[in-house]
């Protein structure tokens, strides 16, 4: 009897155990669910900051769902993906790079109270939003935007002795956008001989900044000597406008993101100068500190990929599209 008794006891105590082990085997096999809500897809910097995550998460058998906006001034979409994903709580973590800094706030509030964290990439939210206390917040990853601005300002000043500079601004609402001009602003005030005759805003598209500064440029009519647009398409819309009035001398134009398309435009030299950013290693970056955020449930990180500046004279390289 006693012997039974024993038998059976191992045969509960091995059924326990295996209940146990299969238990955790699959915790440990569960796969992480990440949404990424990108600004928009089809362009070349954007669609790098996909193709880091896609990379990423097939490295590291992580579901990521990327849902885009058609535009960079899509904030519709946005709202309503994050909307969506706050109400639906199928997620894990939620990345996002931002189309407006401002009214996206409320949204992401909604996501930190449904327990999910978060990360911000590319482009942060406002700095009045950021002082906020959310309490999945796992940080940002993004460029040195201020830096960029500094680097295309230095390199103007290296030549231009002196004249007027005009600044082609991707959106107000960027903060992105807010930076990068806030450092070319400081690093220009050291240089009183060069002066700031005037700014458009671009909103990142080619067509948008080649009809915004045919405008400013037929209302105004003044000399320019150097032109810092706030991202590569925007430059090569303001040099199109120059090959289209041959009579026009063509003024230095500083871009920044340095991907393919850039490069190609300083290859054929409508452009002088790109500040180079990184979209695969943001991508990359974002997706593996919103894991560890996830799994460890560490605090938050802020990361800047480095930023170099590169010239038409330089060897083409870098991202492709």
């Amino acid at each position: 009897m006693a012997q039974h008794v024993l038998k059976l006891a191992t045969l509960i105590s091995t059924a326990l155990l295996s209940m146990c082990c299969s238990g955790q085997k699959a915790q440990q096999q569960k796969v992480l669910k990440i949404a990424y809500v990108a600004k928009l897809k089809g362009e070349s910097f954007h669609d790098g900051i996909a193709n880091g995550v896609r990379k990423e998460m097939a490295k590291d058998g992580i579901q990521v769902d990327i849902i885009s906006g058609s535009s960079q001034q899509d904030v519709e979409t946005q709202k309503q993906a994050l909307k969506d994903i706050a109400s639906s709580k199928e997620y894990d973590g939620v990345m996002l790079a931002p189309n407006d800094s401002e009214a996206l706030v409320s949204y992401m509030e909604a996501i930190d109270k449904a327990g999910m964290p978060f990360i911000l990439i590319d482009t942060p939210l406002s700095d009045t939003a950021t002082s906020r206390s959310f309490k999945n917040d796992c940080g940002f990853v993004g460029t040195d935007n201020v830096y960029a601005g500094k680097l295309a300002a230095q390199y103007i000043i290296e030549h231009v002795s002196s004249g007027s500079v005009f600044l082609m601004r991707g959106n107000h609402k960027h903060q992105s956008s807010i930076d990068r001009e806030n450092g070319f602003v400081s690093e220009m005030s050291q240089h009183k001989n060069i002066h700031l005759i005037g700014f458009v805003q671009g909103w990142w598209e080619e067509e948008s900044a080649h009809t915004e500064f045919s405008s400013f440029v037929r209302s105004k009519k003044q000399p320019i000597d150097a032109i810092f647009a706030y991202n590569d398409p925007m430059a090569l819309g303001i040099s199109r406008y120059y090959s289209e009035h041959p009579s026009l001398k063509r003024p230095i134009i500083v871009g920044v993101d340095g991907t393919l398309v850039g490069q190609k435009g300083l290859l054929l030299q409508k452009i002088d100068a790109s500040i180079v950013q990184a979209p695969e290693v943001m991508g990359k970056i974002g997706l593996d500190n919103l894991i560890e955020c996830i799994q460890r449930k560490h605090e938050r990180t802020n990361t800047l990929t480095p930023v170099t500046l590169l010239k038409s004279t330089t060897t083409l390289e870098g991202n492709s599209e």
